[in-house]
This record gives structure tokens, sequence and C-alpha cells, in this order.
């Protein structure tokens, strides 16, 4: 079984970041164990803003990641930064299959929202992105690993995996 770490980056709460690991640990522990989060919060990386942009390039914050972690072991970072890829203007999150993940939370904390929502989105996104680490990838079906380029695309999806996704999971990891 592989361990996650889970790291908040300067500007992520503590709270949201216990939250979000009692959460992964409920819902992932057949995949990860331990769930470990991390106290300390990373420094943001920086060569990772554009200001041409206004934004950050995730990559280095997968790379910062990597430097943290052990063999056997996956990292998952929570940023209070914008992030984009030279592929996509904006991302909720990236992954590395087999390797490491990112969730950017400010544009899903975006809009007049409940901390619930925004909580609730966070959550999808991140499970997303573990489907990644996992080795899945994007699914048609009505399942957390839909691609979603809008709040409204996130808000749509369930929060769970469908039952293809789940099989692919259980063949690959079991």
């Amino acid at each position: 079984m592989t361990r996650l770490h889970v790291y908040g980056f300067k500007g992520v709460s503590t709270d949201l970041l216990l939250e979000l690991t009692m959460t992964i640990t409920s819902r992932f522990s057949q995949f990860f164990s331990p769930v470990k989060m991390h106290p300390v919060r990373l420094p943001v990386p920086f060569d990772s803003y554009d200001p041409v942009r206004s934004q950050y390039k995730a990559s280095p914050f997968l790379w910062v990641i990597s430097t943290q972690i052990a063999a056997q072991c996956c990292g998952l970072g929570i940023v209070n930064q914008d992030l984009y890829t030279k592929e996509l203007n904006f991302i909720f999150g990236v992954a590395e299959k087999g390797g490491n993940a990112v969730v950017a939370i400010p544009r899903l904390c975006q809009k007049p929202t409940s901390s619930d929502l925004a909580f609730e989105r966070i959550k999808k996104v991140t499970f997303h992105e573990l489907g990644h680490v996992l080795g899945l990838d994007h699914c048609d079906n009505d399942c957390v690993m839909v691609f979603s380029n809008s709040l409204e695309e996130c808000d749509q999806k369930p929060e769970t995996f469908c039952s293809s996704c789940q099989q692919r999971l259980a063949a690959v990891n079991g």
C-alpha cells in the first residue's frame, strides 16, 4: 500500500487540510495507508509566477512536492494560487500517474458560495486527481473522473467513481 502525504502550500488553512486529510483517509483507505498531513507549509516556488498571466505554473508545485517525499510515497499539495499548464489557461488540479498531485483552491471558492459548496468542490477535484495518481484516465460516465473545465461542470459531477472506474481501480490496485 502506498503512503500519501498531504501538504499545504503557503496560504492554505490548517482546518482545510485537516478536514481534507480525514476525508481522504475515509474514502481512500484501501489505496493509501497511512495518509499523513504535514503541518509545515511549503513555500510557493519562486519560479512559478507568470506576471504576464497573473497566474502560477503548475509544474513547479509538483516538483516541490517531489522533493519532500520518499520512494513508495505519493504527495498531494493544496495551493492557494491560480494555476495553469501550457495546455490549459487554468486548472483546478493536476496529477502524475503513480506520482503526485496538486489541487488549486482559488477558482473552486469563486462566486458567492457557501463554505460547504467550496469544500464539496475541493473534495471532487482532490478525488479526481487522486484517481489519476492511482492510474485512472478521464471518464465519460457519471463519475468524479469526468473532466471539468468550469465550476458548473464540477458542481454537476458526483464525488464518486462510476462502476467502470471502480473496477479499474480494483484491478490495478487490488
